[in-house]
C-alpha cells in the first residue's frame, strides 16, 4: 500500500515555521563549505596569508583565545562565549542501519540501496552532502516499508502488550507512546500521539491490529523526527549567546557520536532525569557508551574516512609487479587499519598522539601477513605484532601507503599532498589550470625519486613541490602496495626529507618514522586531528566560534596530559557540542 507518502506528508504539516538560511541553526542547507562561519576547505585559518594555509598554528587568532600557560580541559568550562552553527542533521545510511537495528531488531541494512551520501569535508556525516531528492524520499519509502513488514513479525515483542488483554486502542497508544518516543528520541507530545493513533486507525479498518501497528512503523520511520536530528534546545534566556540543547537531544548526540545510533535506555533516562546538564553526568554516559562494543566501529569509521581509504576499493596495481595483492589483501590491510586505531583510542587507555603516529606494531591476520614481512598462514584473527621492520603507526600504516601509491609506483607528491592536507591542516594550492600534469614514466634504470626529479627543476613547479616532494620522498620505503623495501630499481633508497612550514617544527628528517616523530611535535597535528573529529561529531566543517574550543583541546592533545581516549570525552563537553547558537525563527514548534 502506498499511501505513506500522504501521511508523512501529514506529519510534515505539523512543522510550521520559515525555515531560511539566516535563521536556521547552523544555516540550514545553506551552511557548507565556503557558507558565512564555515572555515574554508583543509581547515584553513581565517586571515592566513600563508599558501598553504596554517591550520591556526602561526599565531593570530589561536595565540589570542587561550590565556598564557599551560592548556587544560578546564579551559572549555570557562568557554562562555558563542557557539559554532547546530545544522539540521539526517541520518546518514550507517545510522539508518543502526537505528533500525536497535529500534526493531531489523538486520537486513535497508538503507544500503540509498543514494551513496556526499562527503564534502571527507565524511558522510557533513550536512552539506545531505540535499534530499526525491529519488531520496523514495528510498526512504522503500525502507520504511520494509522495516515495517519485517517488525510485525514479532509482533507480540513490537508492540509490549496483549489486544486480546486490554483491547485494540489500549494497546495501539501503548504501544505508539514507547514506539515513537524511542524513534524520535524525545517525548512524544499529545498531539502527535493522537495523528499516530489516526494512522493506526487507518491501518486496522478492514485490516488486523497488526496492520494497523505495520503503518504506524512505517509513519514514524518517515517522519522528520525520526530521519532528522531535530535541536530545539531549552527555553532561550534574552540576550545569552547560546541555547542550551536539552538532556533527550544531548542523550541522542552522545548516542550518534559515540555508537552511531539512537540512545540506549540508560542514556534515555539520564536525558530524561536531567543528568546530563553537567560536564560530570556527560563525561560519566561518554565513558560507559565507549566500553560499548558500539563505539570501536566509530573510531575505525573515522579513521577510514579521514585516511580517505575508501579510495582502496577502486584501486587496482599492476598485477605484474605486485601479483600478492588482491580485494581480499586489500579489505584484510583495511581492517587491520580500523583494529589498531581502536586499541590506541579504547584498549590502550592511556595511548597518546605519538603512539598514534610512531607505534611499531599493527594489527594483522594470515591475509596481510606477507605484506608487513611475516610468513603468510590461514589465521583470520588480527592479532596485534610488533614488527622488526621500521613502521611508524597511522603513518605508515599498508592501507594508508596502498591508498596513497598507484598502481605501478609510490606516488610521492600525493603522499606528500595527504601530509599536508590531511595531517596539518595546509591544503597545497591547485596547480595553474592551464598546465598538463605528467607523471614520470617508469625507467628500470632510475628510482622514483631519480624521476620525480624534474619537478624541482622545473621553475614553475618548484615553489609547491618543494613543500610535497620533500615529505613524500620520506615514504619510499614502503612501495605501491604497502610492503618494506629498502631497494628501489637496484638502487638503495634515499627516504631523506625535509619538513618545512609548520609553526615551530620544521626540520630534516631520514625515513617516516622520523616525519612521525616531527609531525607529533607539531603544533598542527594536535589541531588537524581536532577539527577533524568535530567535523565528524558535528556534521560541518569547524567555524570561528568555534575556535577557542579547538584551541584547547589541540592544545591539550599536543600536550604532555593528551590521550587518545580521553579525546573523545573532551569533545563531549565542549560548549560547540552541548549548546546551539539563538536562532531568529524557531522551526516546528
Amino acid at each position: 500500500m502506498r499511501t505513506l507518502p500522504l501521511v508523512a506528508a501529514l506529519l510534515l504539516v505539523s512543522c510550521i515555521g520559515n525555515i531560511s538560511d539566516q535563521g536556521h541553526p547552523g544555516g540550514g542547507p545553506g551552511q557548507g563549505p565556503g557558507a558565512p562561519g564555515a572555515r574554508p576547505a583543509g581547515g584553513m585559518n581565517p586571515g592566513s596569508t600563508s599558501p598553504l594555509g596554517t591550520g591556526g598554528a602561526k599565531g593570530g587568532p589561536v595565540a589570542s583565545v587561550l590565556p598564557p600557560g599551560p592548556v587544560t580541559l578546564d579551559l572549555l568550562d570557562k568557554d562562555l562565549g558563542p557557539v559554532g552553527p547546530a545544522p539540521m542533521r539526517r541520518l546518514n545510511r550507517r545510522e539508518y542501519n543502526n537505528v533500525a537495528r536497535d529500534l526493531v531488531g531489523d538486520v537486513s541494512r535497508p538503507a544500503d540501496a540509498w543514494t551513496a551520501e556526499t562527503a564534502l569535508s571527507g565524511f558522510d556525516t557533513d550536512v552539506a552532502g545531505q540535499a534530499t531528492t526525491p529519488a531520496e524520499i523514495e528510498q526512504f519509502l522503500a525502507a520504511a516499508e520494509q522495516v515495517a513488514r519485517g517488525a510485525i513479525a514479532n509482533l507480540a515483542t513490537l508492540a509490549g502488550c496483549d489486544p486480546a488483554a486490554i483491547g485494540d486502542d489500549a494497546c495501539a497508544l501503548a504501544f505508539i507512546d514507547r514506539f515513537a518516543s524511542r524513534a524520535y528520541r524525545r517525548p512524544l507530545a499529545a498531539d502527535q500521539k493522537m495523528r499516530l493513533k489516526t494512522v493506526f486507525d487507518q491501518g486496522r479498518r478492514g485490516g488486523t491490529f497488526a496492520d494497523g501497528v505495520r503503518l504506524v512503523v512505517e509513519a514514524v520511520m518517515q517522519s522528520p523526527f525520526f530521519l532528522y536530528r531535530l535541536e530545539f534546545g531549552e527555553a532561550p534566556v534574552a540576550g545569552a549567546p547560546r541555547v542550551a540543547l536539552s538532556g533527550p537531544e544531548l542523550a541522542a548526540r552522545l548516542s550518534f557520536f559515540l555508537t552511531g545510533s539512537m540512545p540506549d535506555e540508560p542514556l534515555r533516562m539520564a536525558g530524561a532525569a536531567g543528568s546530563l546538564r553537567t560536564t560530570a553526568g556527560i563525561e560519566e554516559q561518554a565513558r560507559r557508551l565507549l566500553a560499548k562494543a558500539e563505539a570501536r566501529p566509530i573510531v575505525a569509521n573515522f579513521h577510514h574516512q579521514w585516511l580517505d581509504l575508501d579510495r582502496l576499493d577502486g584501486l587496482s596495481k599492476d598485477p605484474k609487479l605486485y601479483p600478492m595483492y588482491s580485494s581480499r589483501v586489500s579489505a584484510s590491510l583495511q581492517a587491520g587499519n580500523g583494529a589498531f586505531a581502536q586499541h590506541v583510542y579504547i584498549d590502550r587507555g592511556d595511548a597518546s598522539l605519538e603512539e598514534l603516529f610512531t607505534a611499531p606494531y599493527a594489527f594483522v591476520d594470515g591475509t596481510s601477513a606477507r605484506t608487513y614481512g611475516l610468513p603468510m598462514s590461514t589465521s583470520t584473527k588480527l592479532d596485534k605484532v610488533m614488527l622488526k621492520e621500521p613502521r611508524a603507526g597511522l603513518l605508515t600504516d599498508a592501507a594508508v601507503m596502498a591508498a596513497l601509491a598507484g598502481a605501478i609506483d609510490t606516488a610521492p607528491v600525493g603522499r606528500g599532498v595527504f601530509v599536508r592536507r590531511s595531517l596539518l591542516c595546509q591544503p597545497p594550492p591547485s596547480p595553474p589550470a592551464d598546465m598538463a600534469i605528467e607523471v614520470p614514466p617508469p625507467n628500470p634504470m632510475l628510482t622514483t625519486r631519480e624521476r620525480y626529479a624534474a619537478h624541482r627543476a622545473n621553475a614553475i613547479c618548484a615553489g609547491c613541490h618543494r613543500l610535497l616532494d620533500t615529505i613524500g620522498f620520506g615514504f619510499e620505503n614502503y612501495d605501491a602496495i604497502g610492503r618494506y623495501r629498502d631497494v628501489d630499481n637496484g638502487k638503495p633508497v634515499d627516504a631523506s626529507g625535509e619538513l618545512i612550514g609548520t609553526a615551530a617544527n620544521d626540520g630534516p628528517f631520514r625515513g617516516a618514522v622520523e616525519l612521525g616523530r616531527l609531525l607529533v611535535k607539531s603544533r598542527e597535528l594536535p589541531r588537524c586531528l581536532v577539527e577533524g573529529w568535530l567535523a565528524y561529531v558535528l556534521g560541518r566543517r569547524t567555524a570561528t566560534e568555534d575556535e577557542r574550543t579547538v584551541a584547547t583541546l589541540a592544545g591539550w592533545l599536543g600536550g604532555p596530559d593528551g590521550k587518545m581516549r580521553d579525546l573523545l570525552i573532551a569533545i563531549t563537553r565542549t560548549p560547540t557540542f552541548r549548546y546551539r547558537p539563538p536562532i531568529v525563527a524557531e522551526v516546528c514548534r
